[in-house]
């Protein structure tokens, strides 16, 4: 009499057509993103990246160039030999752009040297984030933040996002509003009411 049990490999052949069902439906799923070309980008970020998530999109004037694939701070990466109080704690956003490496990732120098920034902008209302890569000439008074390390791979410089600049705008506003002299400007009001007073 055999010990075999046809059970088990019924119970074998079901299990391996699973696997393979998974495998097929992540590749139909994933659209090739597997085999496509890419390589990896950095940029820092010397304020918060809230609402910027692993998995956000990487685009070129509004086009898809790829996604985050890690947010890190630099005193874990690269300063771990630092003393606390020397380290720069930049965020850290590597970035995969999906494209030949061979044509693109020699260019991303001469691209950063005619003002390719990055800058983390917000999908409106929803309050969820994604990078932006554009050209921006105009903003020479942002230049790249300064560090010591050796970076694991390529940097675009980032410029202050959307929502920083707005807020130092309104805080500049609220500063000049607060030294602001209404007192004489009143003064000055009322001698021109008078003056118009009489001369009526």
């Amino acid at each position: 009499m055999s010990n075999s049990n046809p059970n088990y490999f019924r119970l074998g052949l079901f299990v391996f057509g699973g696997i393979a069902a998974l495998v097929a439906v992540i590749l139909i799923f994933g659209s090739g993103q597997l085999f496509k070309k890419s390589f990896m980008v950095e940029t820092y970020v010397e304020k918060s990246v809230t609402g910027l998530d692993v998995g956000a999109d990487v685009r070129f004037r509004g086009v898809k160039l790829g996604q985050v694939t890690a947010i890190l701070l630099s005193g874990r990466v690269y300063e771990d030999q630092i003393k606390l109080d020397d380290r720069k704690e930049y965020v850290i956003v590597r970035m995969r752009i999906l494209g030949d490496p061979d044509e693109l990732l020699n260019n991303v120098n001469s691209l950063v040297a005619i003002d390719l920034r990055a800058r983390i902008k917000s999908m409106g209302i929803t309050g969820v984030n994604y990078v932006e890569f554009d050209y921006y000439p105009d903003y020479k008074n942002y230049p790249m933040l300064p560090y010591t390390w050796t970076p694991k791979y390529a940097v675009i410089p980032s410029l202050p996002s959307q929502t920083e600049q707005l807020l130092a705008g309104l805080q500049g506003l609220m500063q000049k509003l607060d030294q602001a002299d209404f007192g004489s400007t009143q003064r000055k009001f009322d001698s021109l009411l008078t003056n118009l007073n009489s001369i009526l």
